[in-house]
């Protein structure tokens, strides 16, 4: 892993969903609070259990999600440029749920919980949005996963 500075890229960032509805000044903000890091392809970037502080946006490249280790390793989705994993961090502060490995040499935006409270010391609409976005992700992949499920006969029926 290598970390590296580079300019903020407005145009995308607002292609990223968990930066929807923010200004170009605000994107800018945010991207001098983050660091970016380089992985080579093959690199495991996260551990399974490993604890959390801080999610990641694709600037470049592909990973998978993996979830257990060894023979028992399933692999349970792969996301490319502009998508954002570790976001469940950032709202719960648990564990690891899953490992990430690199499929291709990647560059991440780093967003770590303190530099989501200085958004919020900076501007608290702009905190609101994120976390808001970020809530609406988890609740997209977590529909995903339900209609997996139900489509493989394995989801269970909840409720009254």
């Amino acid at each position: 892993m290598e970390t590296v500075h580079l300019p903020a890229d407005p145009g995308f960032l607002r292609t990223v969903p968990i930066f929807g509805g923010l200004e170009d000044a605000e994107l800018e903000r945010l991207w001098s609070y983050t660091e970016v890091q380089r992985h080579a392809a093959g690199e495991t970037i996260l551990r399974q259990g490993e604890l959390a502080k801080e999610m990641f946006v694709l600037l470049d490249g592909e990973v998978e999600i993996v979830s257990g280790d060894g023979t028992d390793a399933q692999v349970l989705g792969r996301l490319k440029k502009g998508d954002c994993f570790g976001e469940m961090a950032i709202i719960d502060i648990q564990p690891r749920s899953a490992s990430v490995r690199s499929l291709t040499a990647v560059s991440l935006m780093v967003i770590g919980f303190d530099d989501l409270i200085r958004v919020y010391q900076f501007n608290m609409q702009t905190y609101t949005i994120i976390v808001l976005n970020i809530a609406r992700e988890i609740s997209r992949r977590l529909r995903r996963a339900n209609e997996r499920l139900a489509a493989a006969g394995l989801h269970e029926p909840s409720g009254p």
